[in-house]
């Protein structure tokens, strides 16, 4: 069966020395493909499956910016239409250099540009270090040069995350709406007394999916600037997942439930994060960009936990698991009395002090859930009539 040819240039840009004219796209992906293995391409062009340019003509299209030591004026409007093509956003315009060397032979060559042929190799500075250099040294000789200095642009474009956007976000919904997008968002979220912090409703309140909802718009409203955002509305994408479903009333009866698939994804996007900053040799302090390793455990040890008991309920008893019911809310309300309503509205009781509170914060409990068809009483005190000897 003879080979079917296709030919991707049709519109005229680059013309080639046999007449045909290709696509600007269709060179640039040419010459990608080229850069990264020229071999490849080679064969892929012999092949005839498909029409592509010839080496020569990437070869051109590579070398119409001449790179050359000290600051390169093509090379900066390279960068700027990159960026462009790329929507990098405004925060990426601005940033750092990053210098280092690399050592390179000694030798002398010879280059061809704009028809005119130079002999390159030697230590190139910018006019006044030469001028500066003959009068320190007070010669007049060049020196070949054996490293070179290499200057990259790193840009301002990572992502983010700061207390500060939710407190933005925060105002800009109680300042712009009457009735606020997220109506239970109030001044205790954003500025936590000791007693405040114990509070988990607060924290579930700034990371579920009205929270998630809120700075969607309020990024909306920043325009371009609202990428700073991105890594924010990333993470309440995520939280906000895991809140609704430890939250769900609704019973998991199998284990191709959706809920499960989400929970592992909320935690994959958890390691991924903690794995990156721990590969990321530019990271210092790579701590102060993670939330803490005790949340991080607590993440993964309760998705993995309520993971493994649902197959166990559903494999081995046959019963649906409800996940409403399997969060930590029954112990963290525990710490919080044990830190405010029996310790004096201390956050770190002593042992002895734990230990004295302890049955008055069992007392204070119900015995049997309320969500439950068997009522609620509250524990009964220890006397000799209702202990049961085991």
């Amino acid at each position: 069966m003879a080979k079917k040819k296709y030919d991707i240039g049709t519109v005229v840009n680059f013309k080639e020395t046999h007449g045909r004219r290709w696509n600007r796209d269709i060179v640039r992906l040419c010459l990608t493909l080229w850069c990264r293995s020229p071999k490849g391409y080679t064969e892929l062009r012999n092949s005839q499956f498909v029409i592509l340019p010839s080496e020569k003509l990437l070869q051109r299209f590579k070398n119409t910016v001449n790179q050359e030591a000290g600051i390169n004026n093509d090379m900066l409007h390279w960068m700027a239409n990159e960026a462009k093509l790329k929507n990098i956003p405004p925060e990426g315009y601005e940033g750092g250099l990053i210098i280092d060397e690399m050592s390179i032979q000694q030798d002398l060559q010879l280059k061809k540009i704009n028809g005119k042929i130079e002999l390159i190799g030697f230590t190139e500075l910018s006019p006044e270090s030469v001028v500066f250099d003959k009068l320190k040294s007070n010669k007049n000789e060049r020196i070949l040069a054996s490293h070179a200095l290499q200057l990259v642009f790193l840009g301002s474009t990572g992502n983010f995350i700061e207390w500060n956007h939710f407190k933005r976000a925060y105002s800009w919904d109680i300042s712009t709406h009457p009735f606020p997008v997220h109506h239970k968002l109030s001044q205790d979220h954003f500025y936590l007394t000791s007693e405040a912090k114990m509070r988990n409703h607060l924290a579930e309140d700034v990371l579920n999916a009205d929270m998630y909802h809120l700075m969607k718009l309020y990024q909306q409203t920043l325009g371009e600037s609202g990428s700073m955002l991105n890594a924010t509305v990333k993470l309440l994408s995520n939280t906000s997942v895991l809140i609704a479903n430890f939250r769900d009333n609704r019973a998991i009866t199998d284990l191709s439930d959706d809920r499960l698939r989400q929970n592992h994804d909320v935690m994959d996007f958890f390691i991924k994060w903690e794995k990156s900053i721990q590969l990321d040799t530019t990271v210092k302090q790579k701590e102060m960009c993670m939330i803490s390793h005790q949340t991080r455990q607590d993440i993964v040890s309760c998705i993995l936990g309520f993971e493994e008991y649902s197959q166990y309920r559903l494999k081995n008893n046959n019963a649906s698991v409800i996940p409403s019911r399997l969060n930590s809310d029954v112990i963290e309300n525990v710490f919080c009395q044990q830190r405010t309503l029996h310790s004096g509205a201390n956050t770190n009781p002593t042992y002895l002090g734990y230990c004295h509170a302890m049955n008055s914060v069992i007392l204070g409990q119900t015995t049997v859930s309320r969500k439950s068809n068997t009522g609620g009483d509250t524990a009964q005190p220890p006397t000799q009539q209702n202990q049961v000897k085991v």
